[in-house]
């Protein structure tokens, strides 16, 4: 990627990074705090200084990705699948999705292709997040994805504020404030793509 950007911005001084590190930076500039990222996937790190400082590992999709929309898709599937998914909300997935659902929900050893349709699964749903079967997915995913964070980061959670990036983080803010809040974890800022807050730390 540098040589890449080099060859396009010949005198520039180029910088190549992880998004945790972008999601530090627009989350908490030159301050501290654990850094959470939910969107297709899931991570989180700490971050102080400008830079991540220990980041939390992470299995991926299908067995980990807790909270992501990649987490909360396959969830909705399995439902579908099984049979057990509110008629109401099957009937809409009918109609909103050209795939064959049932087909797809085979294909999770594709990982990457599964992963990325069950995030689209999670977006499409959006709109029918107030069901409670949909609540309860989002707030076990969630429950899931912090335990994990509490877990990798027993000292820092306790001293240090959370910040999120992330679609899911995003769309679904207040159900994760209200997960944090059961936890006992404090959170700061949900930003939903942090390019605009890059644009104003490297603008200063």
């Amino acid at each position: 990627m540098e040589q890449y950007l080099r060859e396009v911005f010949e005198f520039a001084e180029i910088h190549v990074a992880t998004d945790l590190d972008a999601a530090g930076i627009a989350l908490f500039g030159d301050r501290s705090g654990l850094v959470g990222i939910l969107g297709t996937g899931s991570s989180a790190a700490y971050f102080e200084n400008g830079k991540v400082m220990k980041q939390m590992p992470s299995v991926g999709f299908p067995d980990g990705d807790e909270g992501s929309g990649s987490y909360i898709g396959k969830r909705i599937m399995k439902l579908y699948a099984a049979g057990t998914l509110n008629s109401d909300l099957r009937s809409y997935l009918d109609h909103h999705v050209e795939e064959d659902i049932e087909k797809m929900t085979l294909m999770f050893k594709k990982n990457r292709e599964a992963k990325l349709f069950a995030a689209e699964i999670c977006k499409v749903m959006g709109p029918k997040s107030h069901y409670p079967q949909i609540q309860q997915i989002i707030h076990d995913g969630f429950e899931a994805y912090l335990t994990k964070v509490k877990e990798h980061f027993p000292e820092k959670i306790i001293t240090q504020e959370m910040g999120f990036v992330g679609s899911v983080a995003s769309v679904f803010e207040s159900e994760l404030r209200s997960t944090c809040k059961q936890m006992g974890i404090e959170v700061g800022s949900v930003v939903r793509s942090p390019v605009e807050h890059l644009g104003l730390y490297f603008g200063k």
